[in-house]
């Protein structure tokens, strides 16, 4: 059976917080709930948020330099 777009989007959804180390697939299919994996992806955007933010400050220092 061939995977389309939604089924990506479906995918990445469970697997981002499994690839950042956050849980496992056991976890996410006994221990957290939805709104638990909802919270994960809120803090991997605040990570990755964070780290640009570090990146453009340390580009703009080199810059300046």
């Amino acid at each position: 059976m061939k995977r389309y777009a939604p089924h990506i989007a479906q995918d990445m959804l469970i697997w981002t917080p499994i690839i950042r180390k956050m849980c496992t697939l056991a976890e996410l299919k006994t221990v957290y709930t939805y709104d638990d994996l909802c919270d994960m992806h809120e803090a991997i955007a605040l990570q990755d948020a964070l780290a640009e933010m570090g990146r453009r400050d340390r580009e703009t220092q080199s810059k300046r330099r």
